[in-house]
């Protein structure tokens, strides 16, 4: 069976409501904490928005209207990149979206995936998705 990959405007629309729901949870991991919660919890949620922003930081770049046309790649270099954590995350809030993310998370895919990101420039995708970062980096 071939995977297709989506219409780019069904990819676009996927990566801005995975940064609205990743903006949701970080309001919900920085609300005001329990005095009675440890410092483990706290740490941890600390280490979740921290997850959450190193994730989503570069996506505004690739929906950029002068970018919009390299979002598949720019996504395809996000999954290869991003630990299997990162990618839970990704999986999971995609599928709660109803994206069909298959043509990028199913394994059967990931040689042509990689195909794809090497034909377009590593580089080249990763400094879009990078553009937008605020450390100037």
């Amino acid at each position: 069976m071939t995977i297709v990959e989506p219409p780019q405007v069904v990819t676009e629309q996927a990566v801005l409501q995975l940064l609205h729901l990743a903006f949701l949870e970080i309001r919900f991991y920085t609300a005001p904490v329990d005095d009675d919660q440890s410092l483990e919890t706290v740490l941890k949620r600390r280490k979740q928005i921290n997850e959450l922003a190193d994730l989503c930081h570069g996506l505004p770049g690739c929906v950029a209207p002068e970018r919009r046309h390299l979002v598949s790649d720019s996504l395809r270099y996000l999954w290869r990149t991003s630990s299997a954590r990162k990618q839970g995350w990704m999986r999971s809030r995609w599928d709660h979206l109803g994206y069909d993310h298959r043509w990028l998370t199913d394994p059967s895919t990931a040689g042509r995936a990689d195909a794809a990101v090497e034909d377009a420039g590593s580089g080249a995708v990763q400094s879009t998705c990078n553009d937008l970062d605020s450390s100037g980096t």
